[in-house]
């Protein structure tokens, strides 16, 4: 699902037992002015209407912008990216 107004978007699944919000995205002459928020309680908004009552995701690996989510009542979780030592990602909650 997609959510867009004038300042940007935030995309949504529902999983089974969650929801997950990714690819928030905010316009450059936008930014620093509260839109990221705006957008997503327009996106928490839009899914609780539809009746979701179970935790609603985001993944990030950036401490400042985990503790904003987590003000907006997400759960966070931390993603590692990509090592020479592991071929593979992985998530893990924070």
């Amino acid at each position: 699902m997609l959510v867009k107004n004038e300042c940007g978007s935030c995309e949504y699944d529902f999983e089974s037992d969650y929801v997950h919000i990714y690819n928030l995205f905010v316009k450059p002459m936008f930014r620093l002015h509260g839109k990221a928020r705006e957008l997503l309680q327009i996106t928490i908004k839009e899914i609780k209407e539809t009746g979701h009552k179970d935790a609603i995701l985001i993944v990030t690996n950036n401490k400042k912008l985990g503790l904003f989510y987590e003000r907006l009542g997400l759960k966070v979780y931390k993603y590692y990216m990509q090592t020479e030592h592991n071929n593979h990602a992985s998530c893990r909650k924070s």
